[in-house]
């Protein structure tokens, strides 16, 4: 079975508008899925079938790791009134 990339709305075969959506989609097994689409413009039903996606994950940087420079001018008046105080 061929990858498939997904993408929403496609282009419907009958009338090549670009109102096609989902409204099902199942598995049978753990290789193939087959979603069944319906033209917004003509009401036109296909099944088109293929690989299930693999989610794409952006992992976020910690913020808790890094220096925010909205801290760093209390670090520096710290500092400042610990050297006053010596």
């Amino acid at each position: 079975m061929e990858s498939k990339h997904w993408h929403f709305p496609m282009a419907c075969p009958s009338c090549r508008a670009a109102a096609g959506m989902p409204y099902r989609a199942t598995t049978s097994g753990a290789d193939d899925v087959c979603v069944s689409i319906r033209c917004a413009a003509c009401r036109h039903t296909w099944d088109e079938s293929g690989q299930p996606a693999v989610p794409l994950m952006l992992v976020k940087p910690d913020r808790r790791r890094t220096a925010s420079p909205k801290h760093a001018p209390a670090v520096h008046a710290v500092t400042a009134r610990q050297a006053a105080a010596d």
